[in-house]
């Protein structure tokens, strides 16, 4: 039972209120109403969904169509329910359905605990509430992010029975894309108010689940693995253990721990910082670390110290067991005096030092204690992939490398609680948040119908301020400058930018807003408009571009949408270019979807991330083009390598094998399958065509350097105009009857073709040597198609110091 006391009382009055709402929406008299909202919902009909819905979009489909969905007759079920059982319903219960009339669904994030009670922030109203927990159901880990609809209970709050849990990293996509469809619908009906958005859009939350990548590779969050509190074992063979102990106390940094036990320091002048321990059985010496790197290490010391003594003979990895009812101790916090280590019962019993899962009975020490104190190090002063390839210590004196680092501890201290409950891992993020300073508090957030006002400096500022007013002078509506200042923070959250001429940024963000709303504006026009260079505003949008992943029709910035499904929102249909325009885009939002079934089957493969990685890095130097880098790696890993262990398939032909991903998208992902990148020319624009950069319609007459081979290109990603003769460097796919481009795109200046044709014919050159015959060019791409990515990356020139 919820509650205690009068609210125990609320609750019953609530669960009664409940089952007869849920009756009276099952009436036959509402059974034609109910087919036409399932399709208007899901944009199918019932007869070809009900086998294979699922019983969570069906229970959040019923409350919509209970609290939101409007009948033929302009009323909601709710408000039907009220005026034809209102006067019957007890003093208590009326309350309670008067206000449940004006409740509506919203996105919250978990603040913390206080005994049963739940305490969350609305994170588009601004509202906080105290949510009565459900004793049946565990206690959500702090930070979650919850879709679900607050429904007043005597003094509390309780959750409808449709609830959807998120972990935090699906909060910054999440908020832009509600953010984009608030824009939409100011936009459209000139209405401001959030709660009537709300109210009359709650069916996008079940398109906006569709959407949201949930997944996170943990080293994206955590860094290298190298640095990961794991208990690593090395096993050796030794020929005389009494010579092999005798041999190793010559150093001085080993010292004895008990009878058959050394110990490994860092150093001979730290002996607080146990590297590793020693333990010798017969014919074993047998290695314990809390890390692989510190494992690595220990390795190479103890073979270059005894030679020919031992002989290695295999490692093991063990993630840390936490506390819990599986036993076993996780990691104290900081503060504690020792760290603890793991003791499993079983594993004990095998006996010391046998060197199978068993004979591990290192407690308590400061070989953990350093192992703990260098993962905490590493993470605060080692580049990390969710941010963008920057260390987090860089950020901090930054006011959003501030939030950016708060919102990133969120979800780490998500992470690692989950791991916890699960009985393994170890819990950093409060250690972390400490050494940086950082208040545990939710951060910096802004309503919808609010606009950023943090930046890291008055210049960032200043563009915004510009590009609102300038848009507002070229006659366009706030919604625009809405859009603007919001790619625009998103931006500087992320880059942190130094400028030394807000004026031209304020240009390339200004033609960032044309592009995603498909604008047929040129980049000399802007550059005119605001009185800056051409090339200054082409460098700073293609960075804007790039980093954002910007797109025609973005759904997180544009204020005119494409057409919707079930007629939700849209254009007149009747001009060609609108029905073009319509066309294309699904075109590209078909592409989306296959590229992210893909992403979905490689995360299945995530063992094979961080091979992959070292192997693309080992071609492809990543300094100064870290984001594009990271796409460009990710493009490769799931298209171009050919995996040992799949048979020689590549992500992309294991997922078109084996992946549940239905016909539609198989039949794309089919023309996609040996389709590797290549090195363009650009021959010039088809009839009616253009070279403006995310402009639906554009098509650009491409030949491949080396084949000599023509594509003619429906749309392509880039960050700025190309001109004929310019180069650049694509993987091009076809979908359906149109050619795109997919991932990452790199243009080149025409005058670089002499030293790109000179790049890639020494290339080819070697590898011919390696494998003592001619490779074809299509050979050569599909063997070794990361040497055309280190090619390119060669080529461009490094990024100047900002002149603006």
């Amino acid at each position: 039972m919820q509650g205690s006391g009068r609210n125990q009382g609320w609750h019953l009055v609530a669960e009664e209120l409940r089952e007869k709402l849920g009756r009276f929406s099952g009436r036959p008299r509402f059974n034609d109403e109910f087919e036409e909202a399932f399709e208007f919902y899901f944009g199918e009909s019932v007869d070809d969904l009900q086998d294979s819905l699922d019983e969570n979009d069906y229970d959040r489909f019923m409350e919509w169509f209970l609290f939101d969905y409007r009948l033929s007759n302009g009323h909601r079920l709710i408000e039907i329910f009220d005026l034809e059982h209102g006067a019957e319903l007890s003093r208590q219960a009326r309350r309670l359905l008067r206000a449940w009339e004006k409740a509506h669904l919203t996105v919250l994030e978990l603040q913390g605990r206080d005994g049963e009670i739940d305490r969350y922030l609305d994170l588009l109203t601004g509202k906080q509430y105290e949510v009565a927990g459900c004793p049946k159901d565990p206690p959500l880990p702090r930070w979650s992010i919850v879709i679900a609809r607050p429904l007043q209970v005597g003094r509390h709050w309780e959750f409808s029975h449709s609830v959807t849990v998120l972990p935090p990293i699906s909060k910054e996509r999440l908020l832009q894309l509600v953010r984009g469809e608030y824009r939409r619908f100011c936009y459209a009906s000139g209405c401001l108010s959030v709660e009537q958005f709300l109210r009359d859009h709650g069916y996008f939350f079940n398109d906006l689940l569709v959407e949201l990548d949930l997944g996170v590779p943990a080293h994206m969050l955590e860094g290298d693995d190298a640095h990961r509190v794991v208990h690593c074992k090395a096993i050796f063979r030794a020929r005389d253990v009494n010579r092999v102990s005798q041999r190793l106390l010559a150093y001085g940094d080993i010292r004895t721990a008990r009878h058959g036990r050394l110990v490994m320091l860092e150093a001979e002048d730290s002996p607080g910082r146990v590297l590793a321990e020693l333990h010798f059985a017969p014919g074993r010496l047998v290695v314990h670390c809390w890390s692989r790197e510190r494992l690595e290490i220990s390795k190479r010391r103890l073979v270059d110290r005894l030679k020919g003594l031992v002989l290695h003979l295999v490692d093991a990895f063990e993630e840390l067991h936490a506390r819990g009812p599986g036993g076993g101790q996780a990691f104290g916090p900081a503060g504690q005096d020792e760290v603890a280590a793991v003791v499993d019962g079983g594993r004990d019993a095998a006996g010391p030092g046998e060197g199978g899962a068993g004979g591990f009975d290192f407690a308590a020490g400061t070989s953990a204690r350093a192992a703990y104190d260098d993962y905490v190090d590493s993470w605060l002063s080692e580049p990390l992939a969710a941010l963008d390839g920057l260390p987090p210590k860089a950020l901090l004196g930054r006011p959003l490398g501030r939030v950016r680092l708060v919102e990133l501890l969120k979800k780490l201290e998500h992470l690692q609680e989950t791991r916890l409950r699960k009985g393994r891992g170890l819990a950093t993020a409060e250690e972390i948040r400490r050494q940086l300073g950082l208040p545990a508090d939710s951060g910096v957030f802004y309503p919808l119908g609010t606009r950023p006002e943090l930046w890291n400096s008055p210049s960032e500022s200043q563009v915004a301020q510009r590009v609102r007013e300038m848009l507002d002078c070229a006659g366009y509506g706030t919604s625009y400058g809405d859009s603007a200042a919001w790619m625009w923070w998103d931006y500087c959250s992320r880059a942190y930018p130094v400028m030394r001429k807000p004026l031209a940024w304020a240009a390339a963000v200004h033609y960032c807003v044309a592009l995603v709303e498909n604008w047929p504006v040129t980049q000399q026009r802007v550059a005119e408009y605001y009185s800056v260079s051409v090339s200054t505003l082409a460098s700073n949008a293609r960075r804007i571009i790039n980093l954002l992943e910007l797109e025609p029709f973005d759904d997180r910035y544009c204020v005119e949408p494409l057409r919707a499904p079930s007629g939700r929102r849209g254009r007149d249909e009747g001009e060609d270019e609108a029905e073009e325009a319509d066309q294309l885009g699904t075109i590209l939002a078909l592409a989306s979807r296959v590229r992210a079934a893909v992403h979905q089957f490689a995360r299945d493969h995530e063992s094979l991330h961080d091979r992959a990685q070292e192997y693309f890095a080992s071609h492809v130097r990543r300094s100064g083009f870290e984001p594009e880098w990271r796409e460009c790696f990710l493009d490769w890993f799931h298209f171009d390598w050919h995996i040992p262990v799949m048979g020689g398939r590549t992500l992309a032909e294991g997922a078109f094998d084996f992946a549940d991903i239905g016909e539609e998208l198989r039949e794309v992902l089919y023309l996609w399958l040996n389709r590797r990148p290549s090195f363009y020319v650009v021959e010039g624009l088809v009839e009616g065509g253009s070279a403006l950069p995310g402009r639906l319609g554009r098509r650009l007459t491409l030949r491949d350097l080396v084949s000599g081979k023509v594509s003619v290109v429906d749309w392509m990603r880039l960050g700025g105009e190309v001109r004929p003769k310019d180069l650049v460097f694509a993987r091009l796919v076809g979908v359906r009857d149109r050619v795109i481009s997919l991932g990452c795109v790199l243009s080149f200046p025409a005058p670089r073709k002499e030293h790109l044709q000179r790049a890639i014919e020494e290339d080819r050159a070697l590898v011919n040597r390696w494998n003592e015959r001619y490779l074809t060019w299509e050979e050569f791409r599909s063997r070794y198609s990361e040497r055309l990515y280190a090619i390119a990356f060669g080529l461009r020139e490094p990024e100047p110091e900002d002149e603006d």
